[in-house]
């Protein structure tokens, strides 16, 4: 999220963003949805434009409410990613597929706050430390102390004494959350997975198929009843 987030805060125009943004909302979507073009190519193209629409949203927002809030990119870029996110598993009945923190699939410790948050937990914390990378590249790392000689140019930094500059205390602030969000999420974590999750009682398991789309449309077409036998007979194997 790092260069969409540096897109939308540092384009001039907020049309580009918003246009910039559903562009990459397209090609991200068509790459990873690709499975629905055989069910659907109708559907697919209708669907896709739809989901790019939330990145086109999302970078207009964060442009828009950055002009008018002073809040960190590490705070304002999760605080809107994840609403967004929830409106996504509601609209049109819903689709919460390919969200941010399933990217930590098998980051087992940082994916346990799910039991409570859902997938939307790890999503804040993947886009506010994207956020915290945005404010370090886009933001002073050292401000000018009160009362210090002004710097009237980039390149007369080099030039101002270190005695009359300090560190931002906004990124330190932002580092210091996210120092405390992710010990704190890996912690909740660890010690779920440490702790004993037998008890009396049935045994429930889920098995789900795993067919190329174009194999189910090959066997549906030339209607031969063998190859459908056949991946039946092969899942009740694996089974």
């Amino acid at each position: 999220p790092v260069p969409l987030l540096i897109m939308a805060l540092r384009t001039r125009r907020s049309r580009t963003v918003f246009f910039a943004s559903g562009l990459g909302g397209l090609v991200f979507f068509s790459l990873n949805m690709y499975w629905f073009w055989p069910i659907t190519k109708a559907g697919a193209v209708a669907l896709i434009p739809y989901l790019a629409l939330y990145w086109a949203v999302f970078a207009w927002g964060m442009r828009k409410m950055r002009e008018v809030l002073p809040v960190p990119t590490t705070l304002l870029a999760p605080i809107l990613w994840v609403p967004l996110e929830l409106v996504r598993a509601w609209m049109l009945t819903g689709l919460p597929w390919v969200y941010l923190g399933h990217t930590q699939y098998e980051n087992l410790s940082l994916i346990q706050i799910a039991d409570t948050l859902g997938a939307y937990g790890p999503s804040f914390l993947v886009m506010m430390t994207a956020g915290l990378v945005t404010d370090f590249l886009t933001h002073p790392i050292y401000v000018r102390k009160k009362g210090a000689a002004p710097i009237s140019s980039r390149s007369e930094m080099g030039a101002v004494p270190f005695s009359g500059r300090r560190l931002s205390r906004v990124l330190i602030a932002m580092v210091l959350l996210a120092a405390a969000a992710w010990p704190a999420t890996v912690a909740y974590g660890v010690w779920p997975l440490g702790q004993d999750t037998k008890h009396p009682g049935p045994v429930v398991a889920s098995v789900q198929t795993c067919i190329p789309q174009e194999v189910k449309l090959e066997a549906r077409n030339r209607q031969i009843q063998e190859l459908e036998v056949r991946l039946l007979a092969d899942q009740l194997n694996m089974t």
